[in-house]
This record gives C-alpha cells, sequence and structure tokens, in this order.
C-alpha cells in the first residue's frame, strides 16, 4: 500500500478501512462462492438454468 499511497491518499485508506469486509467472500468455501457471485435476481436465475 506503501507504494500507491501517495498517488491515491484517498483509494489507500478506502481499501485499508474496508479490505476484511471485501474479502469476507474468500473466506467461504469455493463451493459456495459459486452461488455467491450475484445478488441479481436475473443473473441468479440464469445461473440457475445453465445448471
Amino acid at each position: 500500500m506503501a507504494k500507491w499511497e501517495k498517488q491515491y491518499p484517498k483509494l489507500v485508506d478506502w481499501v485499508e478501512d474496508n479490505i476484511d469486509e471485501t474479502l469476507t467472500f474468500y473466506q467461504f468455501p469455493s463451493l459456495h462462492r459459486k452461488h455467491l457471485r450475484s445478488s441479481n435476481m436475473i443473473e441468479r436465475l440464469n445461473e440457475e438454468i445453465k445448471r
């Protein structure tokens, strides 16, 4: 983050404040992540149809 701090201070602050929430997705097993990719109802329906 130090590399980018001077050029993008607001972005670095945001990342540092939100990194845990952003990466929570990866704490789930990969089989579960497949079902969590989208909260969009239409996309979810399309995923179910593909199955």
